[in-house]
């Protein structure tokens, strides 16, 4: 019957059977050979996978101490949003820092950018990616210590961090050979590190760390690195170009910097057959080349020229806010510069931008000794913020004295008490916690009246303003005294650069192997906690401890359009004339006004102590009568002559110097020096260094043709507030520094003796 299911009489046999099984059996073997043959070209084909995130501290590890840092992480982002970078890193004091930097990114490889500082040499850093709106955290990196491979240990503020692009020879100063003997690196020596162009970050805070940005070779910069460039520049860094020998690359170069560098490059180059300048300027005589070499035409607009031939620069420097800009016109990637066997030479004197000040006869150092525990310019202004109005500490040979008299009231006065004159020895059992009672009461209560009960503030100002590039940096220490323990959210507002580009607040610290210094050996630290750093703007459950304070450090970088306007002129013999006006919130009160080796002040009299105030919109006249002049660097170490008799006629007139006093409190004194340090003879005359605080130092600006105007700014130009509340400080100081652009104008008197011919 058709659709019948029975087997046939021959398919029912068990020969049949067994032909069927061996069929299928066959069948299933072909398939398992073909599905390892199709697995095992899967296998052997690539796999594309995400790759893992790459995390960057540092410039490839390197970062100062005490200064901003960045953590560049690339990694892949699944969906677009706002994430945040947070860094942990120790302060001075040991408490653990959480840094927080939020940034808006869309899907795909991407790289998330934080900024830290860390407070001792040897922190434990732990990095983390967090998403904005869930909290979650994607990734994360712990306990990466100073050897680890993502990070190395922060460098002494001494030693000179110079960041180069494209590989240039001649910049590898460094003797350290590995990174065990980086953590005992010579201080005041110097270290360059070499980053590929997309390491270079987009923010000015990560180039804190560097002393000198080196740009060369082929290498072109996006706009917002170069922003990056010009912000930091205009807070002090230094920067230098060296330019290829092909005029079109080098225009590339220097286009994205365009806008505020003032030095412009040719369409063709020129041909240059002397270099003897350059080589004297590297304080060598070897010859670079013999023969001639294009190079491309470089016209400076303002500054100086350091080295060149006849007609042509070959390196020029030009100022920019508190810093400069130099532009070498020979390629030190390429021969015949790189080729050059003093090369290295060279670069030291670019890089030590101190060693191109004159110090020639600078005033030796007061060889005294003492032990002040002030070893740094930076250590002397906090000093002076520690002192509060109103608490009165004990010396410690107070407080030896008490222990003394406990000692001699727990000893042999209570001997001769329960002994001599009660008989009652057992007494002792009562008589000895009562003394302890007795001496704990006394201390607390001595204590409590010496440390005071209430919350102090003091607050230190420097506004810079640059009146060149309308650009205004603010610099506001701000040091808090607790009388109890407690935790306090703290914001900083300024009133002078109110809409400010960019601000940053964290913790402040100090170059010292003392107590809270961060030279110190990290060791265990009791009572250390944690708190926050948002974005650089606020610090969220700051510590404080009972009678003791906290010291805080804001910077503020904003436009300074409007604030001063400046009219100066000079003849080239040191003569200066003009006007200048400020419009700030006050009148600037015992000024100075520094160019080149003078100072003018304005004053009634010759010898007034101070200067007139300065009030706003008041035009002043440099070139006026009461305008009185002085040598700069005998004004500020208080230079002055007296004759000595020499036999009945000749007469030796001896020079003599006000030495400088590191216990000085006194912020103005301090602030004096520092912005003109290296023009007294740096270390020579104060005996401190300057490392956390070098790019406050003003001087090179003088050598470059700028007026800079020094004075104490007499109003308010910032606001504190704690846990919302605003706080008014105990004192506020406030000194203001304006960089001044001085015209060229050249005495021709030919005009004139042709007029009188006539």
């Amino acid at each position: 019957m058709s659709g019948s299911s029975e087997c046939s009489p021959e398919e029912a046999s068990p020969q049949y059977r067994s032909w069927g099984v061996l069929r299928v059996c066959q069948s299933r073997f072909r398939t398992m050979l073909w599905s390892a043959a199709f697995l095992s070209l899967v296998a052997a084909c690539p796999v594309v996978r995400a790759e893992e995130p790459v995390l960057r501290l540092g410039w490839r590890g390197s970062y100062l101490i005490g200064s901003w840092a960045e953590a560049a992480i690339q990694m892949e982002i699944a969906e677009a949003g706002t994430y945040e970078v947070r860094v942990t890193a120790p302060d001075p004091d040991g408490n653990r820092v959480t840094f927080s930097s939020p940034s808006d990114l869309s899907s795909g490889r991407q790289t998330l950018r934080g900024y830290f500082k860390v407070g001792n040499l040897n922190p434990v850093l732990e990095v983390t990616v967090v998403a904005a709106s869930s909290g979650k955290t994607i990734w994360t990196a712990k306990s990466l210590g100073p050897l680890g491979a993502a990070s190395a240990a922060p460098i002494d503020p001494s030693v000179r961090l110079v960041a180069t692009v494209g590989n240039p020879p001649g910049f590898d100063w460094s003797d350290a050979k590995s990174d065990a003997s980086r953590l005992v690196e010579k201080a005041g020596s110097s270290r360059a590190v070499d980053v590929g162009v997309e390491e270079l970050p987009i923010d000015a805070r990560a180039y804190d760390s560097v002393s000198m940005l080196v740009i060369a070779g082929q290498t072109v910069l996006t706009s917002t690195q170069a922003d990056a460039v010009r912000d930091w520049v205009a807070s002090g860094g230094r920067l230098l170009i060296s330019l290829p020998q092909d005029p079109k690359l080098a225009q590339a170069i220097v286009q994205p910097f365009a806008s505020w560098l003032p030095a412009t490059v040719g369409d063709q180059p020129v041909t240059v057959s002397e270099f003897g300048r350059l080589e004297s300027f590297a304080r060598k005589n070897v010859r670079i080349l013999l023969g001639r070499l294009p190079i491309p035409s470089v016209k400076v607009i303002q500054g100086e020229v350091l080295a060149g031939s006849r007609d042509d620069a070959l390196l020029v420097r030009s100022p920019y806010g508190l810093g400069s800009a130099t532009i070498l016109s020979l390629d030190v990637t390429q021969p015949p510069l790189s080729k050059w066997s003093e090369l290295s030479s060279l670069t030291r004197r670019l890089a030590d931008t101190s060693d191109l000040l004159t110090t020639a006869g600078s005033i030796p150092r007061n060889t005294q000794l003492s032990t002040t525990g002030i070893t740094d310019l930076a250590t002397q202004l906090h000093a002076g913020q520690e002192d509060f109005a109103g608490v009165n500490r004990a010396s410690p040979w107070f407080v030896m004295g008490l222990m003394v008299l406990l000692l001699l009231a727990i000893g042999p006065i209570d001997y001769l008490l329960v002994h001599r004159l009660l008989k009652w020895p057992r007494g002792t059992w009562i008589t000895f916690p009562l003394w302890i009672s007795l001496a704990a009461l006394f201390a607390g209560s001595v204590a409590k009246t010496w440390n005071g009960t209430a919350l102090h503030v003091n607050q230190l100002n420097i506004v810079n303003i640059d009146a060149n590039s309308s650009t205004c940096h603010q610099r506001l220490w701000t040091n808090i005294y607790s009388p109890s323990t407690e935790r306090q959210s703290v914001a900083v507002n300024s009133k002078v650069a109110s809409g400010s580009k960019s601000q940053h607040t964290s913790w402040s610290g100090v170059a010292e192997t003392a107590f809270t210094g961060m030279l110190r050996p990290a060791n265990v630290q009791v009572g250390a906690t944690d708190y926050r750093v948002s974005d650089g703007k606020s610090i969220d459950d700051l510590p404080l401890m009972q009678w003791s304070s906290k010291p805080l450090l804001a910077e503020f970088h904003d436009s300074a359009a409007g604030l001063v306007d400046s009219d100066l002129q000079s003849n080239g013999v040191g003569q200066l004339s003009g006007t200048i006006t400020h419009r700030l919130p006050g009148p600037i009160e015992d000024w100075v006004l520094a160019f080149g080796n003078r100072i003018y002040r304005h004053k009634k009299t010759r010898e007034d102590p101070q200067s007139l105030p300065l009030a706003p919109r008041q035009v002043l006249r440099v070139d006026q009568p009461n305008v009185y002049p002085r040598e700069l660097r005998a004004f500020l170490t208080g230079k002055t002559a007296a004759g000595r008799p020499q036999g009945s006629q000749a007469t030796d007139v001896a020079s003599q110097f006000v030495s400088y006093d590191p216990l000085s409190r006194d912020p103005a004194d301090v602030l004096r020096i520092l912005t003109f340090h290296n023009e007294v003879g740096g270390i020579k005359y104060t005996g401190l260094t300057n490392r956390l605080l070098e790019k406050e130092d003003l001087s090179h600006l003088l050598r470059l043709g700028r007026a800079v105007l020094f004075g104490r700014l007499n109003a308010p130009v910032a606001s504190l507030q704690l846990s919302g509340k605003e706080v008014a400080p105990d004192r506020e100081t406030t000194f203001v520094r304006i960089v001044l652009p001085v015209k060229r104008v050249s005495m021709d008197l030919r005009p004139a003796l042709e007029r009188l011919d006539k």
